[in-house]
């Protein structure tokens, strides 16, 4: 066995780290021989949620549909930066929130939780007319404030394989709570053990119709 050759190849890889206006938030460049840096941010937010960048019309979408459709995702998120400049302008104007998609909760750039607007229709609601009276309903809903689509809401069938006697009309809504009302219900949930998080809707709705809480005043409506 006879030795032709022997290539020994070393790597060098320099890693910088850039402090951020937000203490939990550090900027990340690694260097690989040479080549083009490459940026990541090392940080995330309650719940170990990770930080995303947003595009300029994430706060607008969010006020009238629910991202966690993942219908328009692409376009809501920014995943690639061309400089390190870009990544601290971002960073600099408060382009970046943080996702727990265990929970499809967001948070802001302070690490506040964030209200989006999402759509209920007649299962597991209030919005039928087994709980409730639609008719009165649907006149209050057109005038509340937390009603994204109040000029589009009407009484609707809902269809033959889930409907019963009893159990055939609903309105379909896309609510915005507010934040204030979202944040309390946050606070008071988010130490619970199991799967809190699916309690959210719950709350906002008043899907238990009872007096404890009925931040929407629905419960005037309950049959």
């Amino acid at each position: 066995m006879n030795l032709i050759s022997t290539e020994t190849e070393v790597t060098t890889t320099i890693t910088n780290k850039y402090e951020t206006k937000y203490p939990y938030l550090t900027v990340i460049e690694t260097i690989i021989n040479d080549n083009k840096p490459h940026y990541s941010v090392k940080g995330e937010g309650p719940h170990r949620s990770r930080l995303c960048f947003i595009s300029d019309n994430f706060y607008e979408y969010i006020s009238k549909k629910n991202p966690w459709t993942y219908e328009d995702w692409d376009d809501l998120f920014i995943n690639k930066f061309d400089s390190i400049e870009e990544l601290f302008d971002l960073i600099n104007n408060d382009k970046f929130v943080f996702l727990y998609s265990s929970g499809h909760i967001i948070f802001d750039h302070n690490k506040r939780i964030l209200p989006y607007a999402k759509t209920f229709d007649y299962i597991g609601t209030v919005f039928n007319n087994e709980v409730s009276n639609l008719n009165e309903l649907l006149e209050y809903l057109r005038n509340h404030d937390w009603v994204v689509n109040k000029d589009e809401i009407k009484i609707e069938n809902i269809p033959y394989y889930n409907c019963s006697e009893d159990y055939n009309e609903y309105i379909k809504v896309t609510i915005l709570p507010s934040r204030e009302v979202y944040e309390n219900i946050y606070n008071e949930n988010k130490d619970r053990s199991g799967h809190w998080s699916t309690k959210m809707d719950d709350y906002v709705v008043g899907y238990k119709l009872n007096d404890e809480f009925d931040p929407m005043g629905l419960l005037k409506f309950k049959k």
